[in-house]
C-alpha cells in the first residue's frame, strides 16, 4: 500500500520570482538527495499539487522536477487507472546490476582514458587518489563506522578520477547515473558487513593501473570495482525482499 502521509525534507526558501529552471533544479536536487539519503522512502508518494504546496512554487518545477527524477528512474507511477501518481521508486535488485554496470562501464571510460594521459599527468592523478583512499581507509578501520564519512571518502576516490578524464560528457552521464547506485549503498551498505578492506584493494589496483599507463587494466580494474560491489550488496537486497532485514531508512 501506498503511505498516507506525505514528507518532505527542508530546502532553502526559493523566491517565487525565481525563474523556473532553477527552482525546477533546486526543488529536483533536493528531493533526490532525500530519496538518495533513504529520507523519502520506497513508495513514498510525490504529488504535484502537495509539493508546490509545501515549497512555494507554482506547479510548473514541480511538474519538471518530478519528471525528471522519473526518467532517472528515482521514481515510479503508482495507483490505479483514474489516479496515477509518482512515488519514490523500489528497491530492485535487477536495476542494482543494471546500474552498477552501467557506471562501471562509463567509470572504465574514464580510468582509460586517465591511463593514456603523460606520465606527469598519470603521477599527480594517481597521487590525489592515493590521498582519497587513505582516506577512506582510515574510516574503514575506525570503529563504528560513520558511514556518511564512509561514503563521503569512498565517493571523492571516483569523483577525482572522473573529473581527472577531462570529458565532460562523459562526467555529466555518471553524474546523473551514479545518485541511483549512492541510494543502494546508503540502504544496504550497512547490511553487507564492517570489512571494506576489499574495496581499499580495489581502489588500489585502479590507481596502480593508472600510474603504470595501463589502459586495459584501468578500464578493467574499475569496472570490476563496481560489478564486485554490486555482486557484495546482492545478498543484503534479497534478505530484504524476504522480510530478514529492512532498507537502512532515516525518519
Amino acid at each position: 500500500m501506498l503511505p498516507s502521509v506525505f514528507w518532505y525534507p527542508k530546502m532553502v526558501d526559493m523566491p517565487t520570482d525565481a525563474p523556473t529552471e532553477p527552482r525546477a533544479s533546486t526543488l529536483y536536487l533536493t528531493l533526490r538527495e532525500s530519496i538518495v539519503r533513504g529520507q523519502l522512502g520506497p513508495g513514498v508518494r510525490l504529488a504535484e499539487g502537495e509539493t508546490s504546496r509545501r515549497f512555494g512554487v507554482s506547479r510548473t518545477p514541480v511538474r519538471e522536477a518530478l519528471a525528471r527524477l522519473h526518467a532517472e528512474g528515482f521514481l515510479e507511477p503508482r495507483g490505479s487507472r483514474t489516479r496515477t501518481q509518482l512515488a519514490v521508486s523500489d528497491f530492485d535488485e535487477a536495476q542494482m546490476f543494471d546500474v552498477y554496470d552501467i557506471v562501471g562501464t562509463l567509470e572504465g571510460t574514464a580510468a582509460r582514458t586517465v591511463a593514456g594521459m603523460s606520465p606527469r599527468e598519470r603521477k599527480d592523478i594517481a597521487a590525489s587518489m592515493d590521498e582519497c583512499t587513505a582516506r577512506f581507509g582510515g574510516v574503514v578501520a575506525s570503529r563504528p563506522h560513520d558511514f556518511d564519512a564512509l561514503f563521503h571518502t569512498h565517493g571523492q576516490f571516483h569523483d577525482v578520477l572522473t573529473v581527472a578524464c577531462g570529458r565532460p560528457q562523459l562526467v555529466a552521464m555518471l553524474g546523473s547515473v551514479r545518485p541511483l547506485i549512492d541510494r543502494y549503498e546508503f540502504a544496504y551498505a550497512p547490511f553487507v558487513g564492517t570489512d571494506h578492506q576489499i574495496t581499499v584493494q580495489e581502489h588500489g589496483r585502479i590507481t596502480a593501473a593508472l600510474r603504470d599507463g595501463d589502459l586495459e587494466a584501468a578500464e578493467r580494474a574499475a569496472r570490476a570495482n563496481y560489478v564486485n560491489s554490486a555482486q557484495r550488496l546482492a545478498p543484503a537486497i534479497r534478505a530484504a525482499k524476504a522480510k530478514q532485514l529492512p532498507p537502512l531508512v532515516s525518519a
